[in-house]
């Protein structure tokens, strides 16, 4: 968070030229006099003051100035997830993995694709670059893991063999349920 402070006293108005008076020009507008730039920018941790206590980033505000948060980053988790979704990023804490972020999505779902997924980024160019990631292999600890970038998105495919799979064993274990049933019912 950066807090810009301007100066206290109120700027001095040049009344020689007329762009900068607050009196009406000869068109019968009034021009508004520019603010100054900022005489002083403060940098301050707000992790530090929220959640340790750390009274010595609490500064106090004055009429003029100006609080500017930056934005956190989102990356996003779309595919065989349970929660796909923008999962927000925190500024000072430590860098999101896609083991987290998988975390966070309350894991993959069964007819999920591990090993082939894709992290898609754009470079400074703004160009989409894909990356291949193993997540079986991630989940082994059989690879390092992937750091993800603000904006990254996480894509876990979805296996249609896996699902036409389970499909099937559910059809199975209803019939069975079912002839199961019927036996037990007219014996």
């Amino acid at each position: 968070m950066e807090v810009h402070q301007f100066p206290r006293e109120p700027p001095s108005l040049n009344t020689a030229n007329p762009a900068q008076s607050t009196g009406p020009s000869a068109s019968g507008i009034t021009p508004v006099a520019k603010p100054s730039a900022p005489s002083n920018v403060i940098t301050v941790n707000l992790n530090d003051l929220v959640e340790t206590g750390d009274t010595t980033n609490n500064i106090p505000l004055q009429a003029g100035d100006i609080v500017t948060v930056p934005h956190a980053g989102i990356v996003y988790v779309i595919g065989a997830v349970t929660k796909a979704g923008g999962y927000i990023l925190s500024n000072d804490r430590s860098e999101v993995s896609t083991l987290k972020i998988l975390a966070l999505a309350g894991g993959m779902t069964p007819t999920a694709k591990s090993d082939h997924a894709i992290i898609i980024r754009k470079n400074e160019q703004g160009q989409q670059q894909s990356i291949e990631v193993d997540l079986k292999k991630v989940l082994k600890r059989e690879t390092e893991d992937v750091q993800l970038l603000p904006s990254d998105i996480l894509y876990v495919p979805d296996s249609r063999a896996r699902a036409a799979l389970l499909k099937a064993a559910e059809v199975g274990v209803a019939i069975g349920t079912g002839v199961a049933l019927y036996r037990v019912a007219y014996r």
